[in-house]
């Protein structure tokens, strides 16, 4: 798997941490950005309209999923 997956995440936030747990289950790489630690990760998501956690973006794309395999479909 050669895509870049970046995970939009918060503190606290629970869906957030699920989400973690099963990326390192799946042995799947990814950059982590902690929108309450990282103002221009937070900017980005309101320019895009984007106001749910967790957000994932794989080479450059935000990508919608309504369960965690879907996000497999893109990877």
């Amino acid at each position: 798997m050669n895509k870049k997956l970046v995970l939009y995440s918060n503190t606290g936030c629970s869906k957030c941490a699920m989400l973690k747990r099963w990326l390192e289950l799946k042995k799947i790489n990814y950059e982590e950005l902690n929108i309450s630690e990282n103002d221009e990760a937070r900017q980005t998501l309101i320019s895009k309209g984007l106001i749910q956690l967790p957000q994932v973006k794989i080479d450059g794309e935000f990508i919608k999923f309504e369960v965690y395999n879907d996000i497999l479909k893109y990877l």
